[in-house]
């Protein structure tokens, strides 16, 4: 059983706190196990949730995995997980990020076969993704406005602060990442982060793109941050 994505309300996992009110009550039926349950709004009554994204980013990997019958994705996925590859993935419903992770690093493993520049190139092609549904996000021979359209249009995509701008300025950037994952969910994630920004400077003319990590949490370091510089 994974973690409950209701903080109150989960009679399956245990995890139930005191209710005070009739209408808290009412939330004692919802579980963290029903995928139905969980297409509700990150809050219930006022009590925030665990961490979640929107289906449309969650549905990259359903589809990915989906499209992969002959991998035996069981050895991977807890049951739970396994749930969302059956049903409708909706692009504005919130899904588990637990789940989220699971199907990255079960992706990472598999498909990608642990190579880490594999998911940087990932993060490069989602940008072709990411434009043919929201063209505007592109600011050609702008990469300054383009950084900053994406970082607006990402802010919909978590229920929680995922990318920080530090700094964006006409020939550089640098932003600080916490995706609260485990190192290799972290890593993969941040680098696929990593490649979809550098691909984005690319395609709004940037020449001569440098995109590295300064800090990586997940080697130790307090925090995960990563430079972007062009010409």
């Amino acid at each position: 059983m994974i973690g409950c994505s209701w903080l109150r309300g989960c009679a399956e996992c245990g995890q139930i706190t005191a209710r005070t009110s009739p209408a808290e009550s009412a939330t004692r039926g919802l579980c963290c196990s029903d995928p139905a349950a969980a297409l509700a709004a990150p809050f219930v009554l006022g009590v925030a949730c665990l961490k979640h994204v929107r289906g449309s980013l969650f549905v990259d990997y359903v589809r990915l995995i989906r499209s992969r019958k002959d991998i035996d994705w069981n050895r991977y996925l807890e049951p739970d997980d396994l749930a969302y590859l059956k049903g409708a993935i909706e692009d504005q419903a919130w899904y588990p990020l637990e789940t989220f992770e699971r199907l990255g690093v079960a992706i990472l493993n598999t498909v990608a076969q642990g190579s880490i520049s594999m998911v940087r190139v990932w993060g490069h092609l989602q940008v072709d993704a990411m434009l043919r549904i929201h063209p505007e996000v592109l600011a050609p021979g702008d990469a300054y406005e383009s950084l900053h359209r994406v970082i607006v249009h990402r802010k919909g995509y978590f229920d929680f602060d995922v990318l920080t701008a530090r700094e964006v300025l006409d020939d550089h950037a640098s932003f600080e990442l916490n995706y609260a994952f485990s190192d290799l969910g972290e890593l993969a994630a941040c680098m696929q982060t990593l490649g979809a920004f550098e691909e984005l400077v690319k395609r709004a003319g940037g020449k001569q793109v440098d995109a590295r990590f300064t800090e990586r949490r997940w080697e130790g370091d307090r925090r995960t941050l990563f430079l972007l510089s062009w010409v």
